[in-house]
C-alpha cells in the first residue's frame, strides 16, 4: 500500500471568482460547432423553446422525489452459505449469470449510542441523532483503480469507504469477530468481499452526493447537490480541498493520466476542467443550446478527449486542451415519445487492446473481435435504453433493453474484459446482457434477477485489478 499523500488541506474553492479569469471555451470554438453541426440527424432538433426547457429547481426536486423509492435495506440479513440463485432468461443463448449467491450485505457503520457502534480512527461520524443514522437512497458507487477500496455516497451527504478484505484475513479473524459486540449488526457469511465496517465516513457535503471518482493514485472525488466538489484520500481523515459551483454537481472524473486535473458538469450548463494545485478553473465552456449536463466522462486512457451527456439525451464530444468542441450525436429514438431525448445517466467505455486480434478472433469470432478492436461508447439514459456507439462514426452499433429506468440516476457498466453489461433497474432487479447480443434490429437478450426491495440504483462488476488482488490472497472462488 502506498504511503499516504502528503498534501496540505487546500481552501475551498469558488468558481464565482476563478471562472471570469478564464475565456469560454465557446467562444474560442465556436468554428469547430458550426462545422459539425450538419453532421446531426437534420429530422430532429436539440433546439428547445423557453417554455419546454426545464427548470433547474424542477430538476433539483426530481433527484430528490427519486430519492423516496430508491432506499437502502436498513437490515443486514444473514444468508445462508452458497444458496445459489437462478436468474431469469429472456431469449439467453449463452448464461451470463451463474452460480450467483448473495456473498454479504452492508449497512453504513454509524456511531450510535443505543447499538453501541463505534466509529473507525480517524474517520468523522454524524452524531446518532443526524439525518445519516437512517438508511438513505445510495446514488453512486465506485471502486478505485487498485482495487482495494469500495466507495459510495448517497442521499444521507456522506461518503463512506470499504476496504476489499482478502478471504484469508478474514477467516483468520472469524472467531474474533464473532465475539465482537458489532457482530449482531454484521453477521459473519461464509464469503465476504469487504470489510463491514467502512474504513472511512466522510461528512462535509450539506446534501446528496451524486458522483463519485477515483484517481489511479487513490484520490477520491465527490460531487454534490449542495453544489461543491470535495477531494479525499483513504490515508486522510479530512477533506483535502473543496471546489465551489455555481448550481447542483451533476457528475464529475478524474483525469485517467493527470491526477491534477478533472472535469466537472453542472445545471448550470457549464463544462468546468479544474487544476487541483492551481486551485481553480483552468478551462470552462457552455454546452450547446444552453442543455444542462448530466453526465461527464474521459473518453481515452489519454485523457486528451472529453464526453458531456445533457438533460435532452445529446452527447458533445470535447478536446481536453482547449474545450473545442469534436462532435455530436444524440441517444435518442428515431420516432415515438423518445424521439426527443431522455437525460443521459451514464457512461461506460468498452476496453480496447487487451487481448491480442489473433486470440479475439479465435475465442470470438472475426465479427465479435472487431468490436473490442476499437473505442466504443455505452450510453445509459432515462427511456430504459443502453446504446453502443463508435465515437468516430456517430453511430448506434448495439442497442440493449429490459431493464426500466425513466427517472432514476442508474447507468450500466462494462465488466472488465468488455464482454458483459450489468445495470440496476427501478424494478428492483438488476440485469445483465453479453455485449455480442445486442442487436439494433432484434429484440434484447437478458437475464435478470430480483436484488433489493426498491429501486436498484447501482450496480457494477469488481474490476479486474480486485479480482488480481483477491486472487493473490488465495480467495477461494478466484
Amino acid at each position: 500500500m502506498s504511503k499516504a499523500p502528503q498534501l496540505d488541506a487546500l481552501p475551498p474553492v469558488d468558481d464565482e471568482t476563478e471562472a471570469p479569469a478564464h475565456r469560454p471555451a465557446s467562444e474560442k470554438s465556436s468554428a469547430h460547432v458550426a462545422e459539425h453541426e450538419d453532421d446531426s440527424d437534420e429530422s430532429e432538433t436539440s433546439q428547445y423553446t423557453d417554455t419546454d426547457r426545464p427548470d433547474p429547481a424542477l430538476l433539483a426536486r426530481e433527484y430528490q422525489a427519486a430519492a423516496t423509492t430508491q432506499r437502502c435495506d436498513s437490515k443486514t440479513h444473514a444468508v445462508d452459505a452458497w444458496r445459489f440463485i437462478s436468474p431469469r432468461v429472456k431469449r439467453v443463448k449463452r448464461r451470463v449469470l451463474w452460480r450467483l449467491f448473495l456473498a454479504q450485505e452492508l449497512t453504513p457503520a454509524i456511531y450510535d449510542e443505543a447499538t453501541g457502534v463505534v466509529p473507525v480512527a480517524g474517520s468523522p461520524q454524524p452524531a446518532s441523532n443526524s439525518k445519516a443514522s437512517s438508511p438513505h437512497a445510495i446514488w453512486a458507487m465506485e471502486f478505485s483503480v487498485c482495487g482495494k477500496y469500495l466507495a459510495a455516497g448517497g442521499q444521507d451527504g456522506v461518503v463512506r469507504i470499504w476496504r476489499v478484505a482478502p478471504f484469508a484475513r478474514a477467516q483468520a479473524h472469524e472467531k474474533q469477530q464473532q465475539l465482537d459486540a458489532r457482530a449482531q449488526l454484521h453477521p459473519m457469511h461464509a464469503y465476504e468481499l469487504l470489510e463491514p465496517v467502512p474504513f472511512r465516513s466522510y461528512v462535509g457535503h450539506g446534501a446528496d452526493v451524486l458522483a463519485l471518482s477515483w484517481s489511479k493514485n487513490g484520490f477520491l472525488l465527490s460531487a454534490s447537490m449542495d453544489r461543491t466538489v470535495r477531494l479525499w484520500h483513504p490515508h486522510r481523515p479530512e477533506c483535502l480541498c473543496t471546489f465551489r459551483h455555481r448550481d447542483i454537481v451533476t457528475s464529475v472524473a478524474f483525469s485517467p493520466r493527470d491526477d491534477r486535473l478533472f472535469i466537472s458538469g453542472s445545471l448550470d450548463c457549464r463544462l468546468r476542467l479544474w487544476d487541483i494545485p492551481a486551485r481553480g478553473v483552468r478551462q470552462w465552456t457552455r454546452l450547446p443550446d444552453g442543455q444542462m449536463v448530466t453526465s461527464v466522462a474521459f473518453t481515452s486512457p489519454k485523457g486528451d478527449h472529453i464526453v458531456a451527456g445533457t438533460y435532452r439525451g445529446m452527447c458533445v464530444f470535447y478536446s481536453t486542451a482547449d474545450l473545442a468542441v469534436q462532435g455530436r450525436m444524440h441517444a435518442r429514438s428515431s420516432r415515438g415519445r423518445n424521439s426527443r431525448g431522455s437525460k443521459i445517466t451514464g457512461f461506460a467505455f468498452a476496453p480496447t487492446g487487451q487481448l491480442p486480434a489473433p486470440l479475439l478472433q479465435r475465442l470470438l469470432g472475426s465479427q465479435a473481435a472487431a468490436l473490442f478492436s476499437e473505442q466504443r461508447l455505452l450510453v445509459s439514459s432515462n427511456d430504459s435504453r443502453l446504446r453502443l456507439f463508435l465515437p468516430a462514426a456517430r453511430e448506434v452499433e448495439r442497442k440493449y433493453k429490459g431493464h426500466a429506468n425513466v427517472s432514476s440516476q442508474a447507468y450500466a457498466r462494462l465488466s472488465s474484459d468488455g464482454r458483459y453489461i450489468v445495470s440496476g433497474s427501478e424494478d428492483h432487479n438488476i440485469y445483465a446482457w453479453e455485449s455480442l447480443d445486442g442487436k439494433v434490429e432484434e429484440k434484447s437478450i437478458y437475464e435478470f434477477f430480483p436484488a433489493h426491495d426498491a429501486a436498484v440504483s447501482q450496480a457494477l462488476f469488481a474490476p479486474a485489478a480486485t479480482l488480481q488482488y483477491l486472487a493473490d490472497h488465495n480467495d477461494p472462488i478466484l
